[in-house]
């Protein structure tokens, strides 16, 4: 947590310091005849608002939020019509749609439903199915020493502006379930697509400062502390999920044993169990906070920084799935992390934050290991240095659909 406390301040430092400034191309000589459509989100099954979803022209370069009515004035040009409009959140599943079919409001599909649990004579109840996964997890998932690599893009914007984006290819030793700290990523190409004015970053560590596998750390996983948790079944519309035990999880828990973070906050998600094996398919886990006064020494530990905020919204996401099998355990494969947040200054100043960053795991090696040293955050640091790593653009192209 240490690590993450670090992570954000040096995030929130860099971005407040700096002063954004778009390079010089023809767009900028467009700018003026730029169009506006008004645009609201909402949830497409009760048609609520649907606050702070990113919209995105990723061709053009144009990153947007929309505010706490689920509304943004999204900027385009006439050239812009045949490009493709992103729409993604941490509630919601990402579609995309061509703008010149874009309408002004956007009904939006949520993850998945949640229901009532019902107990069905026969039928397991899910806390019986968790229990019995939490018991089959060294058996089904690693538990020794293992070698992989690691594709990842990282994006981070401001108030809509991409302040900096790249994607690195590194190198990593894990321990899987006993393992007790963060990976070392060991940098082996990097591409930077969009690099800031003022590059505060300068190690792997950095980026990927917080814990990923929700086998090694989440608390609804955990043999005692799960049963602590409201648990029910989900179901879901689509019929791929039908060989999976779905189960959500929530707690009215806002400590650090249950939730894993420093600050009070709503801890929920789901759990994606196979039927066939009790295996873990996929966890998905969400935090939702609004801080102020006091509380927010807690997530700034900076009783000097959080003075001159009246509140912050912060919410998180993590999504991890597990679907390399080798030799019958099952190995993570891939690992999405969200985050946003809206910082409320007394001035009236506002910003909006998002930070995401998604990794597929591959080449799984279990048998000629090779042992990376854990760089510790303050510690000299080589394996995990952003330098000398730069790629041809071409190379990237292998990765371009993740």
């Amino acid at each position: 947590m240490k690590k993450l406390l670090l992570f954000s301040l040096l995030v929130s430092a860099s971005i407040s310091a700096q002063n954004f400034s778009t390079k010089k191309t023809n767009q900028q000589s467009e700018q003026t005849t730029y169009q506006y459509k008004p645009i609201t989100t909402k949830h497409k099954k009760t048609s609520e608002i649907l606050p702070f979803v990113n919209i995105s022209n990723e061709k053009r370069g144009i990153f947007r939020v929309t505010n706490d009515h689920g509304e943004i004035e999204f900027p385009y040009l006439e050239t812009h019509l045949n490009d493709t409009i992103t729409f993604s959140g941490i509630d919601i599943e990402t579609f995309k749609v061509p703008l010149k079919r874009l309408k002004n409001t956007v009904y939006i599909d949520p993850i998945f439903n949640t229901l009532d649990e019902v107990i069905i004579a026969g039928k397991r109840s899910p806390e019986s199915v968790l229990l019995e996964t939490i018991k089959k997890i060294k058996k089904n998932h690693p538990t020794s020493l293992h070698n992989y690599k690691r594709y990842s893009k990282v994006t981070s914007n401001d108030n809509f502006k991409t302040f900096f984006e790249l994607e690195l290819l590194a190198n990593e030793c894990n321990l899987g379930y006993h393992q007790d700290y963060i990976s070392t990523l060991a940098l082996d190409k990097l591409h930077w697509i969009v690099e800031p004015k003022k590059n505060h970053f300068q190690y792997t560590s950095q980026l990927f400062a917080f814990r990923e596998n929700p086998i090694q750390y989440a608390n609804i996983l955990h043999k005692r502390k799960h049963k602590k948790f409201e648990i029910s079944y989900v179901t879901s519309d689509s019929e791929k999920n039908d060989e999976y035990y779905i189960i959500a999880f929530k707690t009215d828990k806002k400590n650090w044993n249950f939730t894993n973070k420093t600050y009070p906050t709503s801890y929920f998600g789901t759990v994606f169990i196979r039927k066939k094996d009790f295996s873990i398919a996929k966890v998905v886990e969400k935090w939702e906070t609004m801080l102020t006064g006091n509380e927010m020494d807690l997530f700034t530990n900076s009783k000097k920084i959080s003075k001159k905020l009246s509140s912050i919204l912060i919410k998180d996401e993590k999504t991890a799935l597990f679907n390399t099998k080798i030799d019958g355990k099952y190995y993570a494969s891939t690992f999405v992390n969200k985050t946003f947040k809206n910082y409320h200054y007394n001035s009236g100043k506002k910003i909006n934050r998002n930070f995401i960053v998604k990794s597929r795991l591959f080449d799984h090696e279990l048998e000629n290991v090779k042992e990376i040293p854990f760089e510790q955050y303050e510690n000299e640091k080589i394996e995990t240095a952003l330098k000398n790593k730069e790629t041809p653009e071409s190379f990237w192209k292998q990765f371009s659909e993740y």
